[in-house]
């Protein structure tokens, strides 16, 4: 349980920024007496006492990005998952505060003085807020970033707060704190071929569920709340801690109890790694020039060297000794040697299988203790997914954020969940073959280019980076890889299921042409989204539904890292080592060469897709004249009869001419048999095996 001293502190920092930009919120009285932090803690963050905003529209954190120099704002919308992303944009509206200000007291009449309470209200806030302005000497920082990292200061300042802030300014008063998980991907993708769609999705939803609750038993330790978390997702986190012996001595205690728990449960196949670095609120601000960049690389420096030596002497004794009884066997799945059911699965693999289920048809997900249900977390706990309703002894309960029922106190987290309606890989399979495609699916893996060197130093330009604009920055990625990538695909029913989207990368798996039409559509938004600040590198791997899940997931991140290592990066690679730039595959590919394919032979006879059939073979192999010179004869073949229409003769003109000038140089060759291979693959189903295109 948070300590009410500090909860009320940050309550009243958190509400009393609000009411300050958003006249006619009425604040608690149950927290008036602790307000007079909030001047301290706005101080300590911002440096001096900031002008309340006037009524411009929030500024897009993008605008500053990367030596970007935009001028794009959000519209003064509410967060709401079946809304319209609200893109950086040149509109112009007007923000009606006297609604605002309204909603904001509805939520904040309900106020209670507890953990629940106070996530309820944090919940709300950032729906409500994340697009409206803060102060004027930030423009592109929200005022739910704002209020709630002043509040993150208060809860971290001492008993008796000092009157010289000028001193406290460049006292170490803070630790920023880290933690990240090792082993993710192996655990994800080590499963079996049966039912690997729903597996995937449920172990990858369980390890976030599992990270999630292991920071909120780590801030309950604490004394703190959700407000001291400023971001996560891909299996790492980052919070505002006050810096004293206590506080660390508790994160030491509680990751080396974690790492005990997860040594029992996993073996040595998961382990989470943590850091700290003591912080100022100068060094938060930046000042000096340099000094915020070096917190973040004191925290990574400790997280490496305790991955670099995981265990203690003692741990490594108990792997080392560790009695076999009657574990004789290795689970089928995860090849650990276990006690195994009857099916030789060990438990933890058998509670995944159970639980898959639940991922799409439960939107609550509760974490009480030990319960043979449910599947297991740290200290003797369970999450189980359930009515909210029926679980009265829950530790604490998740809750999908796009859920509208909040009357449980739950945590809501944004969760990419959408899911096709084919539940299996060889339904998505089928349904490609059923509309006269090649019988396969297609898995997309993506993840942003650079993004660690953004937040370390893609604000030089403007200020050097400071904690609020990181902090706004990875809250808009958050949104966009946890909830609007729900809409982006939905918005065209698109036939894949996200595996998993957070932090910043992706893992999907569908029909194989949507998934290349969905990958598409991903890149435009993220595009439009981040102003071309950012970048997204990806793999798509095409496979028979029956091929080893670990073996694609290699597969796809290999091509991931061949679309990282083209220049400029920003690319997609997929058929192995096709590389392109996705401006390069959407235009030249798909716009240019593609279209004309098949804008001819959508109109031929089978006889005309042999000869396809037989270019492609002369174009992969064409080095030398013999091959140019069967290359030319092959198109002569193709041209229509002296009788035939005007219309066909110049569609085999267009074409010929087409053709010829696409064979003269590498890169236009190279776009031409990716262009071949994926009509080949639209219009071939499995039984069609007459052709000299290799899959």
């Amino acid at each position: 349980m948070m300590e009410d001293r500090i909860m009320k502190r940050a309550a009243a920092t958190l509400i009393s920024v609000i009411a300050e930009s958003v006249n006619g919120v009425q604040f608690p009285s149950s927290i008036e007496e602790d307000r007079r932090i909030t001047e301290t803690a706005k101080c300590l963050l911002f440096g001096q006492s900031t002008p309340i905003t006037g009524r411009e529209n929030l500024q897009s954190i993008f605008n500053i990005l990367n030596g970007n120099n935009g001028n794009k704002h959000y519209l003064p919308h509410s967060i709401e998952p079946n809304r319209s992303i609200n893109y950086p944009t040149d509109e112009v509206a007007v923000c009606d505060y006297e609604l605002l200000a309204k909603r904001l007291n509805d939520c904040l009449s309900k106020f209670e003085l507890t953990d629940n309470g106070l996530n309820s209200v944090l919940e709300q806030m950032e729906e409500e807020l994340t697009y409206i302005p803060g102060t004027m000497d930030d423009p592109d920082i929200s005022l739910f970033d704002q209020a709630k990292l002043c509040a993150a200061i208060a809860s971290c300042l001492p008993e008796s707060v000092e009157d010289n802030i000028d001193n406290m300014v460049s006292d170490e008063l803070f630790l920023l704190y880290s933690m990240d998980f090792s082993g993710i991907q192996d655990f994800i993708y080590t499963i079996a071929s049966k039912g690997a769609l729903k597996t995937l999705r449920a172990k990858s939803f369980y390890l976030e569920i599992l990270m999630e609750n292991i920071i909120d038993e780590l801030l309950t330790e604490l004394g703190l709340s959700r407000i001291n978390l400023i971001y996560s997702g891909g299996g790492h986190c980052y919070l505002i801690l006050p810096n004293t012996e206590g506080i660390i001595e508790i994160a030491e205690n509680y990751n080396r109890q974690v790492n005990d728990w997860l040594l029992e449960t996993f073996d040595i196949s998961l382990y989470v790694g943590h850091g700290f670095a003591p912080c100022s609120g100068n060094s938060l601000r930046n000042v000096p020039e340099g000094s915020y960049v070096e917190i973040f690389r004191t925290v990574s420096r400790m997280i490496s060297d305790r991955k670099a030596n995981r265990y203690s002497a003692e741990q490594l004794i108990r792997i080392n000794n560790r009695s076999k009884e009657d574990y004789s066997r290795e689970c089928k799945v995860c090849h650990r040697i276990d006690k195994l059911n009857s099916e030789n699965e060990c438990t933890i693999c058998s509670a995944i299988k159970n639980f898959s289920n639940n991922i799409l048809n439960q939107s609550f997900f509760s974490i009480v203790r030990q319960d043979n249900r449910g599947l297991p977390l740290p200290g003797g706990m369970s999450i189980v997914a359930d009515d909210a309703i029926g679980i009265n002894s829950a530790v604490r309960v998740y809750r999908k954020r796009h859920v509208e029922d909040k009357s449980h106190h739950s945590i809501g987290l944004w969760v990419a969940d959408y899911a096709s309606q084919r539940t299996t890989l060889e339904e998505m399979a089928s349904d490609a073959k059923d509309i006269g495609r090649i019988e396969r699916i297609g898995v997309l893996r993506a993840d942003v280019d650079n993004l660690g060197t953004a937040f370390g130093s893609g604000f030089k330009e403007v200020s050097g980076g400071n904690i609020m604009r990181t902090a706004a920055l990875s809250r808009q990625l958050s949104l966009l890889f946890k909830c609007h990538i729900n809409k982006i695909l939905g918005d065209k029913n698109r036939n894949a299921t996200i595996c998993y989207s957070g932090g910043d990368d992706l893992f999907i798996v569908g029909e194989w042409y949507s998934v290349i039409e969905l990958a598409l559509d991903i890149s435009n938004c993220f595009e439009q989204y981040t102003e071309n600040t950012l970048t997204l590198s990806a793999g798509i791997g095409i496979y028979d539904s029956k091929y080893p899940i670990s073996r694609i997931a290699y597969e796809t991140a290999e091509m991931e890292d061949l679309s990282k290592h083209l220049d400029g990066k920003n690319a997609i690679t997929f058929f192995e080592d096709n590389t392109y730039h996705w401006s390069e595959f959407e235009g030249e590919v798909l716009g240019d060469k593609f279209d004309v394919i098949a804008e001819y032979f959508d109109n031929s006879d089978s006889r005309g897709m042999s000869f396809l059939y037989k270019l492609f073979e002369l174009i992969r192999n064409q080095n030398d004249r013999i091959n140019f010179a069967r290359y030319v004869y092959i198109l002569s073949r193709l041209e229509p009869s002296r009788s035939a229409p005007d219309e066909v003769k110049d569609n085999y003109k267009s074409f010929s001419n087409h053709m010829y000038e696409w064979i003269k140089t590498e890169k236009d060759r190279r776009q031409l048999i990716t262009a071949i291979m994926l009509y080949v693959y639209l219009i071939r189903n499995k039984e069609d095996k007459s052709n000299g295109i290799s899959e």
